[in-house]
């Protein structure tokens, strides 16, 4: 049994099954992780949410772009204003079936802010406050903070001091395209996997947490 951290899906679907085959990622054994933002920007988003509700051991992080759309579909209120790809994960979400669109909503409401393991990782999508304990958080934080990559990024230190030490913290939210390129970056003690799924050029990156090894899908056109 294998447990998997995968990056921003974006609403790459093509890219998402990608990773799981070049993963060898056992549905029946292995637990995936899913570090947050499902849909908006790529083409099939509900595609996404779909594969990974047939996936039994699953955990999924709320991303910023999830949040705004669980708020559209609890309040008719897009506070994207159809900028960010919203308008075309509106359009795709009127054409789903009743059916469908209860299994989307389930899945967004069975999402978490983040995820501790058993050996201490920490999973979430943008970062936390690192002068703060996990309780002591703004829940908002989770979802939405870039403060802790662009601060793990300029560090020297082979581990940022953090108010609630862990192993390991594995992020999205903040493209690796605008740092290096398509790859995963590693900074002190911080893994950023959103590697630009997004973002033509911009890849889907799947590692297993146990080896730090990963795979990607081929770069998004």
């Amino acid at each position: 049994m294998a447990t998997w951290a995968i990056g921003d899906i974006h609403g790459q679907y093509e890219a998402l099954l990608q990773v799981l085959e070049r993963s060898h990622f056992d549905r029946g054994k292995d637990t995936l992780i899913s570090l947050g933002d499902l849909i908006d920007r790529g083409p099939n988003p509900f595609a996404c949410i779909l594969t990974l509700l047939d996936i039994p051991q699953r955990i999924a992080i709320r991303g910023n772009h999830d949040e705004n759309f669980l708020h559209y579909i609890d309040t008719g209120v897009d506070r994207f204003h159809g900028e960010n790809g919203m308008k075309e994960t509106v359009r795709l979400w009127k054409q789903l079936g009743e059916e469908q669109q209860e299994a989307v909503t389930a899945f967004f409401r069975s999402q978490v802010p983040y995820f501790k393991d058993d050996t201490d990782r920490i999973y979430t999508h943008g970062g936390f406050d690192p002068t703060k304990t996990l309780a002591e958080q703004d829940p908002e934080i989770f979802a939405w903070d870039r403060r802790l990559w662009e601060r793990a990024y300029g560090s020297a230190s082979e581990k940022l001091g953090l108010a609630e030490p862990f192993s390991l913290v594995f992020i999205g939210h903040t493209p690796t395209l605008k740092f290096e390129g398509n790859l995963p970056i590693f900074r002190a003690g911080i893994w950023n996997l959103d590697t630009g799924a997004a973002y033509e050029g911009g890849r889907l990156t799947m590692m297993n947490v146990e080896t730090e090894a990963y795979v990607q899908s081929d770069e998004v056109d």
